[in-house]
């Protein structure tokens, strides 16, 4: 625990100084609860305050109870708890996962004066990895999640990021913290358990060192997903024809190589905040704007009711019906 401390006095003095007020996400599971425990030790060190939100998604019959631990918790701990109820449809498989997800993301944004404080750990880290290959994801989404990051202008930190699950139940144990257990964390029909339970597990039969090796891995994906930004901006501010509209100029997105106009329409629609298509509709749009005729407008259509459209020579976002 100590040694946990340390890191995150370090990390807080690096990073967050300027930052007053610190929100765990608690969704009363082993490794939350270490660090809400963490949290309430480290306020008496530092000059912070932190709270806790807990999201309840209704998915299980537990959630209830769920809840009421947390806020057991916390009032042990003298630590304020925002408890936020949100009904998620039960759409199955990944698709329940991610809208769950996506709830939790949209009550995070409304705390914008704190740092967002989440308990994604080492192993977390590689599973997602490991999910997102299965998917056939981008390198954005293979690049997993970074220790510290912006999103929809809310700030968060994962501090337990380069720290093993076994490190973590071994604190949890030592130190006697109780949490609440998620049935559905046993159920391999959800893609990230079937990689926890079962492959995992063989990967470190075959090689005792394979999630060193992983989260070495996303490192190096993660500086080259920021290299490919780089390319992207650049290129952005050369074919961008007005900041204000935003529209791309087709003669200039010509001059880019096939694969940097994939790039920079992934940047672009990025942008919007809106979801990417795959990369073959991207390619395929792309090779039409380069090879249609003046009087064509070929469009890609994109989530939330938008597309992407070329007019004349201009590539627009577009809103074209009703989500």
């Amino acid at each position: 625990m100590k040694q946990l401390l340390n890191q995150l006095t370090t990390n807080y003095h690096k990073f967050f100084a300027d930052k007053t007020t610190f929100t765990i996400g608690l969704s009363g599971g082993m490794d939350s609860v270490l660090l809400l425990n963490l949290f309430a030790q480290l306020r008496l060190m530092l000059p912070i305050q932190v709270n806790a939100v807990h999201v309840n998604h209704g998915i299980s019959i537990n959630a209830d109870a769920w809840q009421n631990f947390c806020k057991k918790i916390c009032q042990q701990l003298d630590i304020p708890l925002d408890v936020s109820c949100h009904k998620v449809a039960r759409l199955g498989g990944e698709s329940l996962e991610n809208n769950a997800r996506k709830v939790r993301y949209a009550v995070f944004k409304d705390y914008g004066a704190s740092v967002i404080v989440l308990a994604h750990h080492q192993n977390d880290q590689i599973e997602t990895l490991v999910s997102q290959m299965m998917r056939g994801s981008d390198i954005h989404n293979l690049a997993s999640m970074s220790e510290i990051a912006t999103k929809n202008q809310q700030l968060y930190w994962r501090p337990l990021l380069h720290t093993p699950r076994n490190v973590i139940e071994e604190l949890v144990q030592n130190y006697k913290l109780d949490y609440v257990h998620d049935e559905s964390n046993a159920d391999t029909s959800y893609l990230r358990n079937f990689v926890r339970h079962q492959l995992v597990p063989k990967m470190l039969d075959w090689d005792k060192e394979v999630l060193t090796k992983l989260a070495n891995v996303v490192k190096q994906l993660q500086q080259t997903a920021e290299l490919v930004d780089e390319i992207a901006i650049d290129d952005f501010h050369r074919v961008c024809a007005d900041r204000k509209t935003m529209y791309l100029d087709v003669t200039l997105f010509n001059e880019l190589s096939p694969l940097r106009q994939i790039n920079l329409l992934s940047y672009y629609i990025h942008l919007h905040q809106i979801g990417l298509p795959s990369r073959k509709r991207l390619s395929e749009f792309a090779h039409q704007v380069s090879s249609a005729k003046p009087d064509r407008h070929p469009c890609l259509l994109l989530d939330g009711g938008f597309m992407l459209l070329r007019n004349k020579n201009f590539i627009v976002m577009h809103a074209h019906y009703a989500n």
